[in-house]
């Protein structure tokens, strides 16, 4: 029994899916890794339906199993399998079948599949499965995947415990929009936006926790009915819980967004929402098992609409810790932080999970922070055998990328040591400072190479600004002449960029036919190739020319440079032949 898990996945998606008006070829699949069950005849497996297929919906399905007899009862949406071989067979590894022409027309929404074994003895009571019931794809729907980033905080913990020392867990989903806007850009109201999320029901190590049908009233210790969702951080214009319907088989929470949600999830400083999962007591052995989770009823704006999403995301179901301390420790943004300015302050918020500490100490390995202390429980206080805390260092700004190193210590009541657990994050200037005169410059990554978003500005002897106008300069940069100390001896880590640099940059944006467009794109993370023109002494015309129309970028090797041109749209690597006493641009590069 301990070593027992469903799969249910429609065999078309690989996802716990089905689609309205759409018939679905199930795939199930009963894995037994422990011990091998004895099957004599008559031992049966009871499917029960998601309650949004009707009897009509049943009596059409059917599945063929070898060594099975396959009947149904579709007043109560039940699909049976007998075991008809007259000598004794066993359960042991996959036991897979399919259940064709599931089909219903269905308003969409989320409801369980479950199976009970009968006869079977060491067979789990009861295994179910979510399975989502979704709108069909349609041509011309945004993608909701490619702009939604969603996890489980601390991989998705939990800790198993008996029922004389129950332990209660708390899950932390986290739900990110990684696009440039807003989900929703319509100036109407969204409606019928809907998040739904389930588990693997059960009472084997494949489940999170058991789930008797019926409501959530009176359910006993380690019942999946008794988990409670919540929000702990919301960034958007607010999303709230619905507990599970009257008329749900098995618990599904829903989460909606508030009326006066105009964007549902924002960008930016918008684009993030956490929910959390409390009161779960896993009573079940320790295992592997899942959450899904179903987007429906999302819109981009009043006439277009995304296309349903359903995710699968995997729980880690340990044994509880067996020692006083820290159990982890993490922080629940990305280790890379990008510093868009020097002395911007930096936030870095932080989690971690604890059994009986009544104090902890958090130091952090950057000048000007101080340590910041948090207590618990002092006596007659106690602290509580499984706890979860938040907390936030700011850091005054960085001038140079780095790792910043965060220690965070437990103690008991007596401040005495228990544990410690470290958390690194690595700050990545997205500008580059010159030492020499403090200016900034904004960075981009291409293929493993930082570039110069601006050109350079350092002023030095024998440089200029493009018709000796400092407002030039300041927009263009400089222009340097080739024995110029800005050209031969760069700031420390970074160089000049030579002419294999600029054909790998035109190579990694896409080629000579589209790179001229890529280049001239600006904004973060964009080249922002500027057409500063160039100095060459002329006795025909004036020394200064192209401004707006070329730049002219120096090549490591002073004896050619790389252009930009706007005639023609051109990028030429390496393709013109310095003059004598010319002047150009510099933009430097680092490699990663």
């Amino acid at each position: 029994m301990n070593n027992q898990s469903l799969s249910v996945v429609n065999a078309a998606t690989k996802k716990p899916e089905v689609f309205v008006g759409r018939a679905a070829n199930l795939e199930i699949t009963l894995l037994n890794s422990g011990t091998a069950v004895k099957l004599s005849k008559g031992a049966q497996l009871r499917i029960f339906m998601p309650s949004y297929f009707t009897p009509a919906d049943v009596g059409e399905m059917s599945i063929a199993l070898t060594n099975w007899t396959f009947s149904r009862n579709p007043a109560i949406g039940e699909l049976t399998l007998t075991y008809a071989r007259d000598s004794e067979g066993t359960w042991e590894g996959p036991l897979t079948f399919n259940i064709a022409n599931a089909r219903s027309n269905a308003s969409a929404r989320m409801d369980s599949l479950q199976i009970n074994p009968r006869n079977m003895r060491g067979a789990g009571g009861q295994f179910s499965k979510p399975l989502s019931l979704l709108k069909p794809a349609q041509a011309g729907n945004a993608d909701l995947a490619s702009v939604l980033q969603v996890s489980l905080d601390n991989r998705g913990t939990v800790y198993v415990s008996d029922q004389f020392d129950p332990l209660a867990n708390t899950l932390f989903l986290n739900i990110k929009n990684v696009g440039k806007t807003a989900l929703y850009t319509g100036s109407a109201m969204p409606r019928g936006a809907e998040i739904s999320l389930g588990f693997t029901y059960g009472n084997t190590a494949g489940a999170l926790a058991p789930a008797a049908t019926g409501e959530a009233r009176n359910q006993p210790l380690g019942s999946a009915w008794n988990i409670v969702p919540g929000i702990t951080q919301d960034q958007t214009e607010g999303w709230v819980f619905a507990p599970p319907r009257r008329s749900d088989k098995l618990p599904i929470w829903r989460a909606t967004p508030q009326a006066t949600n105009k964007t549902l999830i924002g960008a930016g400083a918008h684009s993030n929402v956490t929910f959390n999962l409390s009161h779960i007591v896993a009573l079940t052995p320790v295992g592997r098992t899942q959450m899904i989770i179903s987007f429906s009823g999302f819109q981009k704006t009043e006439t277009r609409n995304y296309d349903p999403l359903v995710l699968v995301l995997d729980i880690s179901k340990q044994n509880a810790p067996p020692t006083r301390g820290l159990v982890n420790f993490f922080g629940t943004d990305a280790p890379l932080i990008p510093v868009a300015a020097e002395k911007t302050p930096i936030t870095i918020p932080l989690r971690w999970t604890m059994a009986n500490v009544a104090m902890v100490q958090l130091i952090t390995g950057f000048p000007g922070v101080e340590p910041m202390t948090k207590v618990y429980a002092m006596p007659p206080k106690t602290p509580a055998p499984l706890d979860y805390d938040t907390g936030s260092v700011i850091l005054p700004g960085a001038s140079v990328s780095e790792s910043v190193t965060i220690t965070l210590q437990a103690r008991d009541a007596h401040k005495a040591f228990l544990n410690a657990m470290q958390y690194t994050v690595y700050l990545h200037m997205s500008v580059f400072v010159d030492p020499r005169d403090k200016q900034s410059y904004p960075i981009a990554l291409f293929c493993g190479r930082f570039w110069m978003s601006a050109n350079l500005n350092y002023e030095e002897p024998g440089s200029r600004a493009y018709n000796d106008s400092a407002a030039n300069a300041k927009t263009y940069g400089r222009l340097y002449p080739a024995n110029a100390q800005s050209l031969l001896n760069p700031p420390d880590g970074w160089r000049v960029p030579g002419r294999r640099d600029w054909i790998e940059l035109i190579a990694c944006l896409g080629g000579a036919d589209s790179v001229y467009a890529e280049l001239m794109h600006s904004g973060d993370g964009k080249f922002n190739g500027l057409l500063g023109g160039k100095y060459a002494p002329s006795k025909v015309t004036s020394d200064y020319a192209d401004l707006l129309l070329a730049g002219y970028y120096w090549d490591a090797e002073r004896v050619t440079y790389t252009s930009l041109h706007s005639q023609g749209r051109k990028v030429s690597p390496g393709g013109g032949t310095v003059a004598a006493q010319a002047c150009y641009s510099i933009r430097y590069i680092k490699d990663v």
